[in-house]
């Protein structure tokens, strides 16, 4: 499934134990045609810990030997540290409450684009990344121009555009074909308050880098397409104004879907919560708690320690209380009890069922 194991950065495993972990991942069927894909972060992981064994050496330290200190990329870090102590650095910001609110970088589960490795773990800025689009350009002489082709082919179809454009993964981008015979090679990255896009036509030598500090990317795209427009005299379109109708439309969608939802259940009271405590576990993801705390249940992550409440929805149904810079999904926990005891056998996490077992099975 896409994004499968993404959950596991709430977990606070670490990179090791995530490589090790991509092995518990459900599978889809096999196709031998390569008509299936979808994206995944946990591979970079496992890339990650590839590149350390090939170079005997870290992989951020083979990563800063052989590409960011030759390109002169010297502001770009690979920790949480580096971040927080970094004298020009930007806050990240997030939505909690309905206000946009500067993101707690001490929260549990804050470090996990570090953890994640090549996915998501590194500090930049706009200059360093600039260096890096212009490394893709060919103006460096650390591979070649064939090297640079091969990585940013078109291999997966990924559907199209909003302007129907074909979308493809490339090695580690993703590219459009215009229909002027032009392409744009592109990535982008979200994290619980950041946000980052580099977007290049590699044949005019010609990009953008976008860096946010809210992990929202429309306005983003927006701004990288209206900027091609003007470079290449096509015709202007606000697309910050069309972004921000889809947008409308989305939620709109999303409200309505929920208000469905709600509609056609006819509520039913829980259970004792004495009958949901408990410790439970999944072989891909782990550990987490049901405990009672001031008369409510809270999920407990282990061993991160995250905590999300939980609200009663419909009888062995809960949904979740917010996460500040994640969209849950709900219902959130669904409680499955046997027959032979009055307590819950399993839970499902509406948002962990992409493992070989997609329920949290009770061990105590």
């Amino acid at each position: 499934p896409a994004h499968a194991g993404d959950g596991l950065m709430l977990f606070g495993h670490d990179h090791d134990e995530l490589a090790r972990r991509i092995r518990y991942i459900r599978a889809g069927p096999f196709d031998p045609a390569a008509r299936r894909h979808a994206y995944q972060n946990l591979t970079f992981v496992v890339a990650g810990t590839l590149i350390a064994a090939a170079a005997r050496m870290p992989w951020q330290t083979a990563v800063s030997r052989y590409l960011l200190r030759p390109l002169g990329m010297t502001n770009t870090t690979f920790t949480q540290a580096d971040l927080l102590n970094s004298k020009n650095a930007a806050s990240g910001h997030a939505w909690s409450g309905g206000y946009l609110r500067v993101f707690n970088q001490n929260l549990p589960y804050a470090d996990w684009p570090y953890r994640y490795g090549l996915s998501a773990g590194i500090n930049s800025n706009v200059m360093d990344l600039s260096r890096w689009m212009m490394f893709q350009f060919g103006y460096s002489n650390i591979v070649s121009r064939k090297t640079l082709d091969f990585i940013q082919a078109e291999y997966t179809r990924s559907g199209r555009d909003d302007d129907g454009n074909p979308q493809y993964y490339a090695m580690g981008w993703r590219r459009i074909n215009l229909p002027n015979g032009r392409h744009i090679i592109f990535h982008a990255g979200v994290t619980d308050c950041f946000h980052s896009l580099i977007y290049f036509d590699p044949v005019e030598k010609i990009g953008i880098v976008l860096l946010s500090n809210v992990a929202a990317g429309n306005h983003s795209f927006a701004f990288a397409r209206r900027f091609f427009d003007m470079y290449f005299g096509a015709e202007i379109v606000d697309n910050s104004q069309l972004a921000m109708e889809r947008a409308v439309r989305r939620h709109a969608n999303r409200t309505a879907d929920a208000q469905r939802q709600r509609d056609s259940i006819v509520p039913a009271p829980a259970r004792a919560f004495k009958y949901y405590v408990g410790k439970f576990h999944n072989e891909l993801y782990g550990y987490v708690k049901i405990a009672e705390e001031n008369d409510r249940l809270i999920v407990q992550i282990l061993p991160s320690n995250v905590r999300i409440r939980l609200v009663h929805s419909h009888a062995d149904t809960f949904n979740h209380g917010g996460l500040v810079g994640w969209r849950l999904r709900n219902p959130f926990v669904i409680f499955k009890f046997d027959e032979a005891s009055a307590n819950a056998a399993r839970i499902t996490i509406t948002t962990m069922t992409d493992g070989i077992e997609t329920f949290f099975t009770r061990v105590n």
